[in-house]
């Protein structure tokens, strides 16, 4: 009884506080620019892997490479020994 009546309450909060959003893009931008790849080949003690890192001229810098288990891009990298994968510092 008592799960019912939470149940029902829930409900009607649910439909109370519902709402409804459109959004429509306004503008849409393209930008096309020549970057420098650098091939990086990283050897542990087991394995070796080929990286690729991108100059981003519009920053002036590199573009972080992605941690394997978090997909953040990440400028402190360790590796793994077996899969030589790319790890960030959490």
């Amino acid at each position: 009884m008592v799960n019912l009546e939470l149940l029902r309450k829930l409900a009607e909060l649910d439909e109370r506080h519902e709402m409804e959003a459109l959004l429509e893009p306004i503008a849409l931008v393209r930008l096309e620019a020549t970057v420098l790849a650098v091939e990086l080949s990283v050897q542990r003690e087991r394995a070796e892997r080929v990286y690729h890192v991108y100059w981003n001229p519009l920053i002036r810098q590199f573009e972080p490479l992605a941690c394997s288990a978090r997909g953040h891009g990440t400028f402190s990298v360790a590796f793994t020994d077996d899969e030589v994968a790319g790890l960030c510092a959490r």
